[in-house]
């Protein structure tokens, strides 16, 4: 009996000490598990309360068992397990480094920031008659992007084909490639690549390179409006 008591007491411990503290500035603590910083908030998920959102202004320390993935407001990433460094820095311990990296709590920007999603859109249309003449036509359209706190990829592309009396009336396609640089949240630096073909202009592949500079002056779910020089 003894002994199962003190394997229980064992387990206890050591489930404690795997536990994640975070020190507010009130003098507050929590533990749990530290799953993430997003938007200024850091969630803890506790044990007993589930998860606790605290602003990261407030946070004046974290302590963690398991390594975390840090980035920073320069976009430079960091790994490893976290603890109070001197001057009220955070220090990262990573596997294999030489020594431990300390930086200042302002500067980091996310933790365990989720993989970066792509979104997108594709749609088509077909339209076909019947009588005199016969005419059948088709379009397919595509959109891709994936956007960071850093820059933003965007892929289209374009196939339209049309006949009349099974002769080819049109058929053409377009391809883009963008990539955008944020050297601030309005203002960025781009270069692009355009690929045309046009069997009815004589376009058998057309490439147009392009750079240069833009400003987003509204963006919204619904409103896009930028200006761009190049």
């Amino acid at each position: 009996m003894r002994v199962l008591m003190s394997l229980l007491l064992f387990g206890m411990v050591a489930v404690a000490a795997a536990e994640d503290e975070v020190k507010l500035k009130n003098g507050d603590r929590l533990s749990g598990k530290i799953t993430g910083l997003a938007g200024g908030k850091l969630t803890i998920e506790t044990p007993h309360a589930g998860p606790i959102k605290v602003d990261w202004t407030q946070v004046v320390s974290i302590k963690t068992d398991a390594p975390l993935k840090l980035k920073l407001a320069t976009g430079e990433r960091l790994e490893g397990k976290v603890a109070p460094g001197a001057d009220g820095k955070i220090k990262v311990e990573s596997a294999g480094a030489a020594a431990p990296v300390e930086v200042e709590y302002p500067k980091v920007a996310s933790i365990n920031e989720p993989p970066t999603a792509w979104h997108g859109k594709l749609s088509a249309a077909a339209k076909a008659t019947d009588g005199n003449t016969h005419t059948k036509s088709f379009l397919i359209a595509g959109e891709g992007t994936r956007e960071t706190d850093l820059d933003l990829l965007l892929v289209r592309a374009i196939f339209r084909y049309g006949e009349t009396s099974h002769v080819i009336t049109e058929r053409n396609s377009y391809g883009l490639g963008k990539y955008q640089y944020k050297l601030s949240p309005a203002f960025y630096v781009y270069g692009s690549e355009e690929l045309l073909s046009d069997k009815f202009k004589d376009l058998s592949l057309e490439s147009i390179t392009s750079a240069g500079v833009g400003y987003v002056f509204l963006k919204q779910a619904e409103i896009d409006f930028s200006v761009e020089a190049g």
